[in-house]
């Protein structure tokens, strides 16, 4: 079938077999750099963050981006796929530890991205309650949702402007990303609800 969608949102990956990891926050020293931050973040500012597991080492094998909270996780796979597209003057991969069963997996990275876009049609949503911070509305709950054509612009990884966990990439490297054979769900925003509860499980 031909992909004819401009936009996908990466809307996470399923578990397949492995506990969703956890961040450990006693081991994450960049506090002031949350998963959805905008800002560069220097070079070891985040320490090493730990996430841990109850499932083992060996469930992880083969998997690029495997499922954890607070954000992504990939590896080396992932991450050279992702800078093939001329994105590292925007995305940042900060080095972490999955720690299975006691037994510390170091070679994922967190993905950081700092670019942002006005994806959502915020004018047109249904059933939806905003809040505001410091002038900047956010999209708490929507019954769907709709993207503006060519909302990306040059870009080909953003987050949007009005709701920050909605990570989106291009056509090109949605693809490219299924390409790995990491089964990363990727969905069209019309297809996503807030909150997320409202949205079909992840497989």
């Amino acid at each position: 079938m031909v992909d004819s969608h401009e936009h996908w949102v990466w809307w996470g990956v399923p578990e397949r077999g492995i506990q969703r990891a956890q961040i450990d926050y006693d081991s994450y020293q960049g506090k002031q750099y949350p998963a959805f931050t905008s800002e560069r973040i220097p070079e070891g500012a985040l320490g090493l963050p730990i996430f841990r597991t109850a499932s083992s080492a060996r469930r992880f094998e083969g998997r690029h981006c495997p499922p954890v909270t607070g954000g992504l996780v990939v590896d080396k796979v992932i991450i050279d796929v992702i800078l093939s597209f001329d994105t590292e003057s925007y995305v940042q991969f900060h080095p972490v530890i999955i720690m299975a069963r006691g037994v510390p997996i170091t070679h994922y990275s967190w993905i950081f991205i700092q670019a942002t876009a006005f994806c959502i049609d915020y004018e047109n949503l249904i059933d939806a309650e905003i809040r505001y911070h410091n002038g900047h509305p956010f999209v708490m709950e929507a019954k769907s949702f709709k993207y503006k054509s060519g909302c990306l612009g040059d870009y080909h990884i953003a987050r949007d402007y009005y709701h920050g966990s909605h990570l989106v990439v291009s056509r090109a490297l949605k693809n490219a990303l299924l390409e790995t054979g990491e089964p990363i769900d990727f969905r069209q925003p019309e297809d996503i609800a807030q909150p997320w509860w409202l949205c079909r499980p992840l497989g």
